[in-house]
């Protein structure tokens, strides 16, 4: 997806394990859960998909990296008919039933499913917005935003993203992109941003000058990016911009990810100029087990481009 998703309440119905999901147009992968707008509460009828919720590299763990406040699914087997209906929890959820009740059955064992978060979580008209109470010392961010812009840019597009001002974060990291003023810490700021306004083509133009490390402190950046880069493989003509995206696979999906950019640098440089990339992608790699990983991925490759 391009884009993140508004939605404040996600209902999902699939199959599959903890690391990826079965959909009518094929399988999903962790990195395929989508990116969120605004905080959300999930239901997600799926086996193993909250076994583990302390690393992103499980379905529940990365729907609360995304941001998900709320998250009912199951932390083994539980078999289809242990959740309840989405309808059903739907209707609950609109009647003002908190959502820890909604999503269970009356009277009926756990049985294997767990809700993370606040149980007593409601869903109806917004609260009244209190006034925000004077506190001594406090900073006005917009005013030092505003003094920044022209100071140190850099720094003023984190602030803009505290303000929940994307586009004018995302057009000032362009701008300074272009002009290669563009540091690591606004890279990671901008980027998000970037993905939240809209701006594909900047985030891909970030994806140029971006640094591997870099993503590896903010791995949701990586994420935004291959849901950007995704759908346009089978058009991409930019060698460069691929060599680039080959540099930001992701270490829990490579087969995947190394594969498909594997395959668009071959459209484009042939098997050899492609193989020399992910080679290169894979001499970056710094976990010794991942390069070991990578390296078996391209032996197929080759033997498949052959």
């Amino acid at each position: 997806m391009e884009s993140p998703i508004e939605a404040g309440l996600v209902f999902v119905n699939t199959k599959g394990n903890k690391e990826f999901f079965e959909l009518s147009s094929g399988t999903g992968l962790l990195g395929d859960v989508p990116i969120l707008n605004r905080p959300a509460a999930v239901h997600f009828i799926h086996s193993w998909s909250a076994q583990f919720v302390g690393t992103r590299n499980t379905l529940a763990g990365r729907w609360l990296d995304r941001g998900a406040y709320a998250y009912y699914g199951s932390v083994e087997e539980p078999t289809l008919t242990a959740f309840m209906p989405t309808p059903i929890v739907a209707a609950r959820l609109a009647s003002g039933m908190p959502f820890g009740a909604a999503v269970r059955y009356d009277a009926s064992p756990s049985w294997k499913l767990t809700v993370i978060g606040d149980p007593l979580a409601t869903f109806g008209p917004r609260a009244p917005r209190a006034d925000m109470a004077a506190l001594e010392g406090a900073e006005d961010v917009a005013e030092a935003a505003r003094t920044l812009v022209k100071e140190k840019p850099g720094e003023a597009i984190g602030l803009f993203v505290m303000l929940g001002r994307d586009a004018d974060a995302a057009r000032l990291g362009s701008a300074l992109l272009s002009q290669k003023k563009l540091e690591e810490a606004g890279m990671l700021a901008a980027g998000p941003a970037m993905y939240r306004a809209g701006r594909s083509d900047d985030l891909l133009a970030l994806l140029r000058d971006m640094p591997p490390a870099a993503a590896d402190r903010l791995p949701e950046l990586r994420d935004m990016i291959w849901h950007v880069a995704w759908g346009r493989l089978g058009e991409l003509t930019d060698r460069a911009m691929l060599e680039n995206l080959a540099r930001h696979v992701r270490p829990e999906q490579l087969e995947r990810d190394m594969g498909e950019v594997g395959d668009a640098l071959r459209r484009v440089a042939g098997g050899a100029g492609a193989a020399a990339a992910l080679e290169r992608a894979r001499d970056e790699m710094r976990d010794p087990g991942r390069k070991s990983e990578a390296d078996r991925i391209i032996q197929r490759l080759k033997a498949r481009w052959r």
